[in-house]
């Protein structure tokens, strides 16, 4: 065959290639300038494919984008229908963020609307973090080590009212997530649950230790001034009137109520910094205390029962006692730091990380 006719046919040929080429890519351009401005994303695989295959320097990435969100849109979906907020709010995230698609931005809206709380529980742990007073652990060996007389009222108030702040700080975190759903479908969003409530308690024991060793102390002051006082009583009555056995009594139940003054001031006190941050202000245990205090401590009009009454104050004290007997709490500082909290509970923190994100798309839709 001539060259001439031979160059006549590659010609025609490789025109009438390109020709089709040419129609195929612009059939492609539209169909996938028309998904996107649909965000249908389902539209979009098959014109992208062909215009990748056709200008992959241009295409080939976002084709592979477009595999990625549309897997991740499945997924959601899969989770949704199994009742996996969390899951199908992560993966319908990853998807709109991946390509913004129509689809995902519903799923997104849906289950994020549902999750959008957490954002708030997560402020009021982190504000609790906040509340909580420094080196807990030494303050608690600090004050078991030291005579309750030689205790600060300032300090130690502002240490139980940062320990009642930040405990109830916790605790309306954990009523936000009370009786959820979500902890049913979400292992993570449980343990997380969990990690507050340990913070809450931990708080609580240490508060409670506090004023159960400040009470222990005061009982045992208590019992000590019961027994001298009686025995002086009971002698001058043995020899007196007790109008005159009271008369002359008189100073030692003084001289006994300033040595009890700081340990009445410390309770008073304790008591007042509970009730004022709890809104409690018919507490058991400050009542017991002040009972027996007066009883052990203010001489009776009836003075010759004084003596007569002394088992009756010693069965007080001793119950107190009882019920105050609390071993130290063994912290380990780290367990209550912020930061071993977020360690533990790394998926929700990037949970809580994307929907800070997606807030705005959340909220105007």
């Amino acid at each position: 065959m001539p060259t001439y006719r031979l160059f006549f046919i590659l010609s025609f040929v490789c025109s009438f290639m390109m020709a089709c080429t040419s129609e195929q890519y612009d059939k492609a351009k539209s169909l996938y300038q028309q998904a996107n401005s649909d965000q249908q994303i389902e539209h979009l695989l098959k014109p992208l494919t062909t215009l990748a295959s056709l200008e992959p320097e241009t295409y080939q990435q976002e084709l592979v984008n477009v595999q990625s969100a549309l897997q991740q849109l499945e997924l959601a979906q899969r989770n949704m229908s199994q009742g996996k907020v969390v899951a199908a709010y992560l993966s319908s995230h990853n998807s709109y963020r991946k390509v913004s698609n129509r689809q995902a931005k519903a799923l997104l809206v849906k289950n994020g609307k549902v999750l959008s709380k957490l954002v708030q529980v997560q402020a009021l742990v982190l504000k609790s973090f906040q509340q909580r007073p420094d080196a807990i652990s030494a303050a608690l060996l600090k004050y078991q080590e030291s005579s309750l007389d030689n205790w600060q009222l300032i300090p130690f108030n502002q240490l139980i009212k940062e320990l009642i702040q930040s405990t109830k700080t916790l605790d309306t975190a954990l009523t936000l997530l009370q009786n959820d759903p979500l902890l049913a479908s979400s292992p993570e969003l449980s343990h997380w649950r969990q990690q507050i409530l340990f913070q809450s308690q931990t708080l609580s024991q240490v508060r409670n230790y506090f004023i159960s060793h400040s009470l222990n102390k005061s009982a045992l002051l208590l019992t000590e001034l019961n027994d001298s006082l009686t025995e002086d009583a009971k002698g001058l009555l043995s020899y007196v009137r007790p109008k005159m056995a009271k008369a002359a009594m008189t100073p030692l139940f003084v001289k006994a109520q300033k040595r009890y003054a700081p340990y009445r001031d410390l309770i008073e006190n304790l008591y007042l910094v509970v009730s004022k941050n709890t809104g409690e202000k018919d507490i058991d245990w400050y009542l017991k205390w002040s009972q027996l205090e007066q009883q052990v401590l203010q001489a009776p009009d009836s003075f010759a029962q004084y003596p007569l009454q002394y088992k009756s104050r010693v069965t007080g004290i001793n119950q107190l006692l009882k019920q105050t007997q609390a071993k130290r709490p063994e912290l380990n500082p780290a367990t209550m730091s912020q930061e071993h909290f977020e360690q533990q509970n790394k998926l929700v923190n990037e949970l809580l990380i994307k929907l800070k994100q997606d807030r705005a798309i959340i909220n105007l839709s």
